[in-house]
């Protein structure tokens, strides 16, 4: 015992010095117990326990798969006809058109009744399926040694009409030429007013009136060309010294039927 002790030590002080050694003296039993178990445990046998940090294995993470390229599939042929609309048509406005409509020869007979010497309607001397009726009428000189003045005029159109437009060769009419030969200056003016009465008679016979302005123009000389309801009009004089005039008239020509074969469903395969 140290004597420097000597004065703080008594019995009560000892008991308690002897608790705290006879704990100190089971806990390092105990311990050495469970170190001895823990050595059994490890793999070998009995040794002495070996602690360690207890390491986890690598983690692998999954990887997404790359994608896999798919090729577009095969575009179908279809064969079969298509129908489709220019795109590029533009703004489409509706007219009306007219629609020629009697018999050819009635027409051709409506002008003989006006005094033009025309013949029956027929077939064309040009061929390829079409039909007229011509004739020329002319005007004595008005004075000695002067040429004649004539006027030629001639309808001409399909010689028979598809089966479609109606029996008799109903809309066969197409066309409406006059050809003024004015070389007689005396005669000139006659043969130009007739020239406008007789495309009178033509329109009315069709059932029309003629453009406005169209027959007074005629009369009057004056070269003109135009388009009224699908009628297509045209007067020019033609180059030269001579005073010689033509006339045109295009009629509309009917409406064509839709090929059928486009409303039909299209069949794949």
């Amino acid at each position: 015992m140290f004597p420097s002790l000597a004065p703080f030590w008594n019995g009560e002080i000892a008991g308690t010095v002897a608790r705290l050694a006879g704990l100190v003296a089971v806990a390092g039993l105990g311990l050495a117990f469970a170190l001895t178990r823990m050595g059994d445990a490890a793999p070998g046998g009995r040794g002495v326990a070996v602690l360690s940090a207890t390491v986890r294995p690598a983690t692998v993470l999954p990887v997404a798969p790359a994608p896999v390229s798919t090729a577009p599939a095969p575009v179908g042929v279809v064969a079969a006809p298509s129908w489709s609309r220019d795109l590029a048509l533009g703004t489409m406005r509706p007219a009306f058109r007219r629609g020629v409509r009697g018999e050819p020869e009635a027409i051709c007979e409506r002008l003989r009744a006006a005094g033009w010497p025309l013949g029956r309607w027929t077939g064309s001397l040009v061929g390829g399926g079409r039909g007229e009726c011509a004739g020329r009428r002319a005007y004595p000189a008005s004075a000695a040694g002067r040429p004649a003045t004539t006027v030629f005029a001639m309808l001409r159109g399909a010689a028979q009409s598809p089966a479609s437009e109606g029996p008799g060769g109903s809309e066969a009419l197409r066309e409406i030429r006059m050809k003024l030969n004015l070389l007689d200056p005396g005669t000139a003016g006659r043969a130009a007013a007739d020239a406008a009465g007789a495309l009178g008679a033509a329109f009315a016979a069709l059932g029309w009136a003629a453009p406005a302005g169209t027959l007074t123009r005629i009369a009057a000389l004056e070269p003109f060309s135009g388009e009224e309801r699908g009628v297509r009009l045209r007067f020019w004089r033609e180059v030269g010294d001579e005073e010689r005039y033509n006339l045109t008239v295009e009629l509309p020509r009917p409406l064509a039927v839709p090929d059928a074969t486009r409303f039909l469903p299209i069949r794949r395969g």
